[in-house]
């Protein structure tokens, strides 16, 4: 396809390239762009589409404005945590200092030769005026002094028409370099990715540790189970004279090898495949890479350690308690375990209200309390698992709305060029644009900022005018007691929440920004970005000079094409220097937080698996043991919807306590979870909505109502002859 450069371009733009058409030959992936995201634009919409990648001859200048680094690469360590983390900090840190001295010194060289060009044309270019009596020098001087003049003048159009005036007015009209070392903690892409994948670090730090246990309870609870059924067995063997230890190693030998076989099922399928699913969430923001299988040893010894010795223990422990039995015993039937009272009965207004199945069903809930307690612990367990999945949800998915709606709340920033245009007259025509309601003008400045424990880049200062009026622009509110905060005149600076927190900051402690010391007061709530909120009196005391260079423009309901439109015009005005639009930032975010969505979900089907195998399990093992007392109450004339009552209300009941032991579990969960997620850019609000409790609670109950349905057929299948066969 052939692409041309419009003539909407300022001359200026149009005159860096040699060319006015060109031909794509190829598309690529950057490192520098790892999301969607491809930056701020000075003009139109205010952000990038997009980038091309062009052969150095179709530049027309004569020099860089900029270089990507690669730090050594063949003598440092190259390890995958490298990417982010310490390592790469560290590397950073290491070269950083010695990189930008280096830059400000090729980049002051620069600008001194520069200026001895211009004080040289400068010069010739009197010696020519003096010289314009004669005739013969004014017609020498096209080739001389006024050609040397030009070319000196040229990388600079202010620059050529102070030459005239001098060499002192040159030099003004010849702004000093400015030198920036980025990092990719200033990198939009790697920032929100770093974001984005800490949210599965924290998750991947809790949730396998309730995965683990609830396996281990079902495998250990099977195992028991197995050596139970098999006592009759155990006990011939003892009789014919094999060692405990042999009998043992029958059970040891299927359970460990069960638990091999399903270590390797699980580990590398697993391994493979789900990071692929939680890919899949991230794809519609990061499509630049394929994944790599990397193979974590460490990790796989660990998973096999940690299931053949808990498998092992328990399988042993079983075999244990049941080798302590004499042969005769063994060789019996275990009695059926007797009723008893509870203390319910005690209560006797209430128990006497409640019909016979309810009564049955709360005895034989406490008559079997190792079972009751597994299913209180696994599907309580795996409730909490939903709950802290909500959580993380409701915590994360409205930060957007809480920033924009709640903090931030005008639609629109412009930089500006007040050398361009006065002030007040870019205030007035940006006022007099449809649909803009207020307009703000402040001093704000990127600045990196410092104190004696830890430092933060890229943080936004504004500095507002004496008794500015920031309603419907800035809604504060300190962090401790919700109180509406004004901006200070005393040379302190309002601090937003997650500076506060890496900085260690409070009332009254200083700390330095970009060199100079600032005296914090009050932190307000925020939740995306850094920002340090000031007088403009103390931005001039800080820097020298803090005059407005940015407008805060508060706008009336405007549609999305609406708003484009009107960052379009805003743009073209003059003295009007770069558009913001919060909405941009605020479709960043929410596409940043949407994936999330497809791994909650994900987790909690996860953890609904895992709910629904501890119930039926343990469904399962309730109805072996108990057949000869199902097949009584049949012979009793008690209906197939009764027995069924009977047998298995008790899922739904502990599965609903289990549910709301669940609830506080998980909430607490999602605090652990959420508090881990450490960004620099953004924080949370921890929350876990009444709704998300509710509707994991039925989630919960839901798994149990399914396995009642299983096992119907299961109850069908009792023989009723064999099951009451005596045990003598």
């Amino acid at each position: 396809k052939t692409i041309r450069v419009s003539p909407d371009n300022d001359a200026e733009t149009g005159d860096l390239l040699s060319h006015k058409t060109y031909t794509i030959v190829g598309l690529v992936n950057s490192p520098l762009f790892l999301s969607s995201d491809r930056g701020s634009a000075p003009d139109g919409k205010g952000e990038r589409a997009g980038y091309l990648y062009l052969p150095p001859d179709n530049f027309t200048s004569d020099f860089y404005t900029g270089a990507d680094l690669v730090l050594n690469p063949d003598s440092e360590e190259k390890e995958p945590d490298a990417i982010f983390g310490t390592a790469y900090e560290d590397l950073t840190e290491k070269y950083k200092s010695s990189v930008k001295e280096e830059a400000k010194e090729l980049s002051e060289n620069r600008y001194e030769s520069i200026l001895s060009e211009i004080r040289e044309a400068a010069a010739q270019a009197a010696m020519s005026a003096a010289a314009s009596e004669d005739s013969a020098a004014n017609a020498a001087a096209p080739e001389g002094p006024s050609a040397a003049m030009s070319a000196a003048a040229s990388e600079d159009p202010a620059a050529n028409a102070a030459a005239s005036e001098g060499p002192s007015a040159a030099e003004d009209a010849v702004a000093a370099p400015k030198v920036y070392v980025l990092t990719r903690g200033e990198n939009a892409g790697y920032v929100s990715f770093e974001s984005d994948t800490s949210i599965i670090h924290s998750i991947a730090d809790i949730f396998p540790l309730f995965f683990i246990l609830i396996a281990l309870l079902v495998c250990i609870t099977t195992m028991l189970r197995m050596v139970e059924e098999e006592r009759g067995q155990i006990g011939t063997l003892k009789a014919l004279g094999y060692s405990e230890g042999a009998i043992a190693g029958k059970y040891m030998r299927y359970a460990l090898s069960a638990a091999v076989l399903g270590w390797a099922g699980g580990f590398f399928p697993g391994t493979f495949f789900l990071p692929r699913g939680f890919w899949a969430a991230y794809s519609t923001l990061y499509d630049f890479i394929g994944l790599r299988y990397l193979f974590d040893g460490r990790l796989a010894v660990v998973t096999l350690l940690v299931t053949v010795l808990s498998i092992g223990i328990g399988t042993m422990a079983a075999c244990v308690r049941v080798m302590r039995e004499t042969p005769a015993s063994l060789i019996r039937p275990r009695s059926t375990k007797p009723g008893k009272r509870i203390l319910l009965e005690y209560c006797t207004p209430v128990w006497r209200r409640l019909s016979f199945l309810r009564k049955a069903t709360l005895r034989n809930m406490l008559r079997y309390k190792i079972r009751m307690i597994m299913m209180l612990v696994g599907v309580g367990c795996s409730g909490a698992l939903v709950v802290t999945a909500f959580g993380v949800r409701d915590s994360m998915v409205h930060v957007g709305s809480q920033q924009y709606d709640g903090i931030q709340t005008y639609k629109l920033e412009c930089a500006i060029d007040t050398e361009q245009r006065p002030l007040a007259d870019i205030v007035k025509e940006v006022k007099e644009e449809k649909g803009v309601t207020k307009v703000l003008p402040v001093f704000s400045k990127v600045l990196d900022v410092s104190s004696k424990t830890s430092s933060m880049s890229s943080v936004s200062l504004y500095a507002f005018a004496d008794g500015a009026d920031l309603s419907g622009f800035w809604k504060l509110s300190d962090v401790s007691d919700g109180v509406t905060l004004v901006v200070p005149d005393d040379g302190s600076a309002l601090v937003s929440r997650r500076l506060s927190e890496k900085l260690g900051l409070s009332v009254g402690t200083k700390f330095t920004a970009s060199g100079q010391t600032l005296r914090a007061g009050h932190t307000f709530v925020n939740y995306i970005g850094n920002f340090i909120l000031t007088s403009q009196k103390t931005g001039e005391d800080l820097f020298g000079e803090a005059g407005p260079n940015t407008l805060l423009i508060c706008t009336r309901d405007l549609s999305d094409g609406q708003e484009q439109s009107l960052s379009e015009k805003l743009g073209t005005m003059t003295g009007v220097t770069g558009i913001t639009r919060l909405s941009e930032s605020r479709a960043k975010v929410d596409s940043s937080v949407a994936c999330l969505n497809y791994i909650i979900w994900l987790l909690i089907a996860f953890a609904g698996a895992l709910s629904f195998i501890v119930i039926f399990n343990l469904t399962n093992i309730n109805l072996e043991e108990r057949s000869r007392e199902i097949a009584t109450v049949e012979v009793l004339g008690f209906t197939p919807g009764e027995v069924r009552f009977y047998v298995l209300r008790e899922n739904l009941v502990l599965s609903f306590i289990a549910g709301l032991l669940g609830i506080p579990l998980g909430i607490l969960c999602t605090h652990t979870v959420v508090s881990r997620i450490l960004l620099d850019n953004m924080t949370y609000q921890i929350a876990v909505r009444p709704f998300s409790c509710v509707l994991a609670l039925i989630i919960t109950v839901l798994f149990a109502v399914i396995v009642n349905v299983l096992m119907r057929r299961q109850i069908r299948r009792i023989n009723m002859a064999e099951s009451l066969k005596a045990v003598e």
